[in-house]
């Protein structure tokens, strides 16, 4: 019984110890979790265990599959610099084999994209006049690269989808990595994947009232 709880109890401990919004780990902590259980499951031959843990698993199923057919988690998850889409990627088979989701990585991507669009703050949507000129277009090569040598990161992208598109090419950050002071830092490099972080991960991960 304990072995069985113990994901459980290391979960809780993940989530109360975090020191900012959690939604981001929402869909992460539901699919290991899951794999967890079934994990358990299988090295158990206990008549009372094994219908508790499938009575869990199908709960946890549902809760996930919803959660995958809303914008907010997926967003939040691909915005922590710890995660983006490597866990999807990695889960992909997992959530098709045991009828969760048909999602796929190249659909949560989309579905990014597409929500991005009410945060395009890029150069060229904020100016596209000042981008046309050459003069404009240098000095703000000069300063990109100046800012890129600081922050350790690529030029700032000067559209939307190639901020997108930087942002998911980068080396995911560590799991220390406090995910607020990482989008103060870049919001410059990604000034409207700043905002659509300001706005998403401050979602709380509960549906309980407050």
């Amino acid at each position: 019984m304990v072995t069985f709880l113990e994901p459980l109890n290391n979960f809780t401990k993940i989530l109360c110890r975090s020191k900012f919004p959690t939604l981001s780990m929402a869909l992460p902590i539901y699919m290991s979790l899951i794999k967890n259980i079934y994990s358990i499951r299988t090295k158990y031959d206990s008549t009372q265990l094994i219908p508790a843990a499938t009575q869990m698993i199908e709960k946890l199923k549902k809760y996930l599959a919803l959660a995958l057919e809303k914008p907010a988690p997926i967003c939040a998850m691909i915005l922590d610099p710890r995660i983006k889409l490597r866990h999807l990627e990695k889960n992909q088979r997992f959530l098709s084999e045991h009828a969760i989701s048909l999602l796929t990585v190249e659909d949560a991507l989309k579905t990014f994209k597409f929500e991005a669009r009410s945060f395009d703050h890029s150069p060229s949507k904020m100016n596209p006049s000042l981008m046309s000129s050459n003069q404009v277009k240098n000095k703000s090569a000069i300063l990109s690269s100046i800012e890129a040598d600081i922050f350790g990161e690529s030029t700032i992208a000067t559209n939307l989808s190639a901020e997108i598109d930087q942002y998911i090419n980068e080396v995911n950050e560590k799991s220390t990595t406090n995910i607020l002071t990482y989008w103060s830092q870049h919001k410059k490099i990604y000034p409207s994947l700043s905002l659509m972080a300001k706005s998403y991960l401050g979602i709380p991960a509960t549906s309980a009232p407050s």
